[in-house]
């Protein structure tokens, strides 16, 4: 990597591009603050990024790509996870047998390379690409589910609804859930897309539950957000038997049965995190009703230092659980932290010398 960059450093200087003394600025610049030469060449003003890749691509046999009207494929793309695209402003283009192809704006980043190797399990081939372009085709693909529901509704559900039976959503019922890879998939079936997206949408706003609400004119969909239930959108009447099934499908419930209360649960992995959600059917005038209970684990074990407790009641409360014999009753309002304050303690009370037996 340092010999790449010397041999930049001198093409750069012998193309007259920049001067010594920008050069030496530049540089320290970089040791300073840490932030790659390339980088700092172009926000002084030194050089262009169009005229850098250019060198970089004369230089290192590097080919040149604007990503404009680049049609991306989101299979590949999957092989690497958003954070670490995002992290080092890359983006895989295509892949044939063992080689992905990506986008790179700083060549030179050796971690960025090993680190798509490591994950991928390819080796890799390079086209050189402008900073800017790479960002704006990464926000592009991983657009908010919360901008796309509205247009899911009005478009691919409202258009195709008709055709989207029980068997759309059977396809996925042996499939594990992992929401930030297929929810974008324009090619999968509208209703499968919609449930997707809701969920997306109620984790990123950290909803504790959410509610699906037939009524006479629509299906209404509420998040719990810190307690209070917040209206997001409305399912069209004529979806809701789709809708209501998808949800059936995943949650193990009985599909044919809409008359008796039902409850089943499943679970999703959502950004490196596994996610259980507890479903509930209930009958109502117009239709089944469904509320879905979030239950993130990782929020789940927080220690009993990190509750929310004043001094002398944690002193009372963590007597109380050392306790032998006894019991302890926890109570409160959905969301309230019953599920957190129960997991604290047992993480407390969980040691080598212990048997622990839940009910």
């Amino acid at each position: 990597m340092q010999v790449l960059k010397e041999n930049i450093i001198d093409i750069l200087l012998k193309s007259k591009r920049i001067t010594k003394e920008q050069l030496d600025k530049a540089i320290s610049i970089h040791k300073d603050r840490q932030v790659p030469l390339r980088k700092v060449l172009v926000e002084e003003g030194f050089i262009s990024e169009e005229d850098l890749l250019t060198i970089l691509s004369e230089h290192l046999y590097i080919p040149r790509l604007h990503l404009s009207k680049y049609k991306f494929d989101r299979e590949v793309i999957q092989l690497a996870p958003e954070r670490l695209l995002r992290q080092y402003n890359i983006i895989p283009l295509s892949r044939i047998a063992n080689t992905i192809t990506i986008a790179i704006s700083d060549p030179l980043n050796v971690f960025a390379l090993d680190d798509i190797k490591t994950i991928t399990n390819c080796s890799i081939d390079l086209v050189l690409s402008p900073e800017e372009e790479i960002a704006k085709a990464l926000d592009s693909i991983f657009s908010s589910p919360s901008e796309d529901i509205t247009s899911t509704l009005e478009k691919d559900v409202n258009t195709d609804s008709q055709e989207t039976t029980v068997t759309d959503v059977e396809l996925l019922k042996q499939e594990e859930l992992e929401l930030g890879s297929f929810v974008s998939e324009s090619q999968k079936a509208p209703i499968v897309k919609l449930v997707d997206l809701m969920l997306i949408q109620a984790l990123k706003e950290r909803a504790s539950d959410i509610h699906i609400e037939p009524e006479a004119d629509g299906v209404r969909v509420r998040y719990r957000i810190d307690g209070a239930l917040h209206e997001k959108f409305t399912i069209p009447k004529k979806n809701q038997n789709a809708v209501l099934a998808r949800i059936k499908i995943i949650s193990s419930l009985d599909i044919t049965e809409n008359r008796m209360p039902q409850d089943g649960r499943f679970k999703v992995k959502f950004e490196n995190k596994e996610v259980d959600f507890r479903v509930s059917a209930l009958p109502t005038t117009f239709g089944q009703k469904f509320v879905l209970r979030l239950l993130d684990k990782s929020n789940l074990s927080v220690g009993l230092d990190k509750l929310g407790f004043s001094e002398q009641p944690l002193r009372i409360f963590k007597e109380a659980i050392a306790k032998p014999f006894g019991m302890i009753l926890v109570t409160g309002p959905t969301g309230s932290g019953k599920s957190t304050t129960l997991y604290s303690i047992l993480n407390q009370l969980n040691t080598p010398d212990r048997n622990i037996i839940t009910i």
